[in-house]
């Protein structure tokens, strides 16, 4: 990495969440806060709090097209690859592992190429009917697939599991690539990820509130991301 990049990734860390409405700054505050407040009452454990907290501001930073949201997202995502890991959820850890980590990098330098002139804001585009409808039937059948492979590992929830994992892998892919479909993609994500984590809550009593708690604050967060993506993608 030269150290031109390392300071603007650095610097970028603070100054992304300056110019900000009361709006955006209540909803900043709110849903960390949301997240805090489970861990404490349920007795989460810090390492769930920490990947709750990084990744649900990496989140609100993507809805805004900042470009620190991926430094953000490293963490969270390192952090929810081994509480997945701990969960025994195949799918998560396989796609965290390969996929989501490396991207984090990966797409923040895609990001940075692809800037708006004197800004950390992102370019947004959309992307047409027709390559929409190709997505969608490619997505399902990879789902399909992808649970009948995480079946003969025996992991825990396979469909929801590979619902989860496939989604993610998309809805990453066309963050990276800058399109506002993302964030129809990632509320599909997010209701199937809170439904994968009540089951798991319920499997593990006290644990896992935190992270149930951050995934229900995405699920806010991705309508919030289709306006602001929406909006963005038609300057």
């Amino acid at each position: 990495f030269p150290s031109h990049d390392i300071k603007e990734a650095i610097s970028t860390c603070w100054t992304d969440f300056q110019g900000w409405s009361k709006g955006e700054y209540l909803w900043l505050f709110t849903a960390p806060a949301i997240i805090c407040a489970t861990s404490l009452i349920m007795g989460g454990g810090w390492i769930e709090f920490i990947c709750s907290f990084t990744s649900i501001v990496g989140a609100i930073l993507v809805a805004k097209g900042k470009i620190s949201s991926y430094i953000w997202g490293f963490v969270g995502t390192a952090l929810y690859l081994y509480i997945s890991l701990d969960y025994k959820l195949c799918g998560e850890v396989i796609t965290y592992a390969i996929l989501f980590l490396p991207m984090q990098v990966s797409g923040y330098y895609y990001w940075i190429k692809n800037k708006k002139s004197n800004s950390t804001d992102v370019i947004m585009k959309r992307m047409s009917t027709k390559v929409c409808w190709m997505v969608a039937i490619g997505t399902v059948v990879a789902i399909v697939l992808y649970a009948l492979l995480l079946r003969l590992l025996e992991g825990s929830f396979p469909g929801l599991d590979a619902g989860t994992a496939i989604l993610s892998i998309l809805a990453t892919t066309l963050m990276v690539m800058r399109f506002a479909e993302q964030w129809f993609v990632w509320f599909l994500v997010n209701t199937v990820a809170i439904a994968l984590w009540i089951s798991a809550v319920l499997h593990h009593e006290t644990q896992g509130f935190a992270v149930l708690a951050m995934w229900i604050t995405f699920w806010l967060n991705s309508v919030n991301g289709m306006y602001q993506w929406n909006k963005g993608s038609k300057v």
